[in-house]
């Protein structure tokens, strides 16, 4: 059967329509401080203004050692030099496992810069917290009908109020030092920065009135310690969550029918992150436009002589589209906007890491629980074409600890493109490799 395909010639790869979504609709989303198009890194003159002071769910660059055996640190701030969970808590101290949103500081320090929303959301509260300060915490709701909520910390006073509807980009506080409330007192104890955090609508309470922590502590579950084991699981690494979503090409295909389309001629995207609007401004991901009938779930991919067919059992959210190449979507009605990211690739380790640290947990039916990092490393040099990243980790299973691995085999040319293997703990077996979408 002959196909009639309608070829969609790009002229420039933004274009840009009069679609106007609702309010809290969260499609593109920003840095919150600095200049807000630069992702903030480890080093200050990065672009943004603002640096990297600590990072998300690390063990290693907040005292302790990044060799422990147990991983994480100890949170007496004093003294870094314990490198055991147990002399840590025979002191009366907590061992850390995991911070759950990265700091931003100033470069050069200091207070008083403005804050922006992350992306277009409601306000959940805007008030004292101990060890945030005047903590805010927006919902977002994003085309694929999920809500992810957006944390801002030590800011200098609460300004914002309950129910209220921000945009990206508004102003929603400014950087502050505060930190502990002592008899309903503010107190200004932190350093100057921001703690950004993101978590997602599977974190146990969330978006009620009490803020998940900032710091997640032993979680074996055995009293006193904090029976949370997943929590870290419902974060996201903040910078990386921005930087997939920060540039935001769009296409208007006022037809049905077959629509081919370059998406990018420098790099990878990933179709998990895209979605269409229709004329009235409603928006779904691709999956949940596949399921509303909005779009067929075939996939054609033009190899330059021929189109390949995808359809089940490859959902349409699991593709990596390479740089140049042809793919094309069956739109069944005729008013939608495709719209897609092309990911920042500025923050490489935050992406290994988030790809390894997904995989400590991908055979939750073992009886996985939450892995713990141990090592961390890279080499460059691994392969002609791929970098390797990789990481050793603690695994509870049933009660019993064991030592795993996983692996991440990255392109050095187009970084997006990665595949992770893991070794089975208790099997001591090598999983294959997996293309991470």
């Amino acid at each position: 059967m002959v196909r009639l395909f309608k070829l969609l010639v790009m002229a420039a790869l933004f274009s840009f329509s009069s679609l106007v979504l609702a309010a809290n609709e969260a499609t593109g989303f920003v840095y919150p401080v600095g200049r807000m198009f630069f992702s903030p890194t480890e080093q200050t003159g990065n672009g943004n203004g603002f640096h990297i002071s600590q990072n998300f769910n690390t063990g290693s660059a907040y005292g302790g050692s990044p060799t422990s055996p147990n991983g994480g640190w100890c949170n007496n701030k004093t003294n870094h030099t314990y490198e055991s969970k147990s002399d840590c808590e025979a002191d009366g101290y907590k061992w850390v496992y995991g911070h759950t949103g990265v700091d931003l500081a100033k470069d050069g320090g200091g207070c008083g810069d403005p804050i922006y929303a992350t992306a277009n959301g409601v306000v959940v509260f805007s008030k004292a917290v101990d060890g945030y300060g005047y903590l805010l915490e927006l919902r977002h709701t994003i085309p694929n009908g999920r809500v992810i909520y957006s944390l801002y910390g030590h800011r200098q006073s609460a300004m914002m109020s309950s129910g209220q509807i921000v945009t990206k980009e508004q102003i929603v506080g400014y950087v502050g030092d505060t930190g502990s409330v002592v008899n309903g007192q503010v107190q200004h104890d932190a350093p100057c920065h921001l703690h950004f955090a993101i978590y997602d609508q599977d974190m146990p309470n969330a978006g009620g009135s009490v803020p998940p922590p900032g710091y997640v502590y032993d979680d074996s579950g055995n009293p006193p310690d904090i029976a949370q084991s997943d929590i870290m699981r419902h974060f996201y690494d903040p910078l990386l969550f921005v930087s997939d979503r920060l540039t935001e090409p769009q296409v208007a295909l006022p037809g049905t029918g077959y629509w081919s389309i370059v998406f990018s001629d420098s790099q990878s995207v990933t179709t998990r992150t895209m979605f269409v609007v229709t004329s009235a401004g409603d928006a779904k991901s691709l999956q949940a436009a596949v399921d509303a009938g909005w779009v067929s779930s075939d996939v054609l991919w033009w190899n330059g002589s021929t189109w390949m067919h995808y359809t089940s059992p490859w959902p349409i959210e699991s593709y990596t589209i390479p740089a140049n190449a042809v793919y094309a979507f069956n739109m069944l009605r005729s008013d939608l906007t495709l719209h897609w990211f092309l990911p920042g690739n500025e923050y490489l380790i935050g992406r290994w890491l988030q790809d390894m640290y997904e995989f400590t947990a991908v055979n939750a039916s073992l009886g996985f629980g939450r892995g713990l990092r141990d090592t961390y490393g890279s080499n460059p040099n691994w392969d002609p074409s791929y970098g390797l990243a990789y990481m050793s980790y603690e695994q509870r299973i049933n009660g019993v600890l064991y030592q795993a691995s996983v692996n991440v085999a990255y392109s050095k040319t187009d970084p997006i493109t990665r595949y992770v293997c893991y070794l089975n703990p208790v099997t001591n077996v090598w999983s294959d490799w997996v293309q991470v979408h």
